[in-house]
């Protein structure tokens, strides 16, 4: 996430248990007045760097995330999300969703939902080292 300034003062709801989700939810919750929900299928982290794992059980315990592990995306509508857990649907505020499953993201189940799916592309400037000498 490029423009994370952009989510201040938003309910953001971020998807996925590895390293670039929570360092989603961490950046996010860093943003003046974001209130930010980290949603994981699994019990636990499996693949989280000791760091990341520190940072975002100390983000959880002062309340800056709020961490909802064994739950699922059902649904995304417009300002909320509904999550399946194992004590049921939970409804979850979110103006935006942040989905950050890896590389073979859930596509077809995310445009169901009604998300438009967006890419961006940054321009990277060459510093002219890979330039071949003539």
């Amino acid at each position: 996430i490029v423009e994370m300034e952009a989510f201040a003062g938003r309910n953001v709801l971020v998807v996925g248990g590895g390293d670039s989700a929570v360092e989603s939810a961490l950046g996010l919750a860093n943003q003046d007045g974001t209130k930010v929900t980290l949603s994981y299928r699994g019990k636990e982290f499996g693949r989280v760097k000791e760091r990341n794992r520190a940072k975002i059980d100390a983000a959880v315990k002062s309340g800056s995330v709020r961490l909802m592990l064994a739950s699922e995306t059902k649904l995304i509508r417009a300002g909320e999300t509904v999550l399946t857990t194992t004590a049921g649907e939970v409804v979850v505020p979110a103006d935006d969703v942040i989905v950050r499953v890896g590389g073979e993201a859930p596509y077809p189940f995310v445009e169901r939902c009604g998300v438009r799916i967006v890419k961006k592309s940054l321009a990277v400037e060459s510093s002219g080292s890979d330039r071949m000498a003539g």
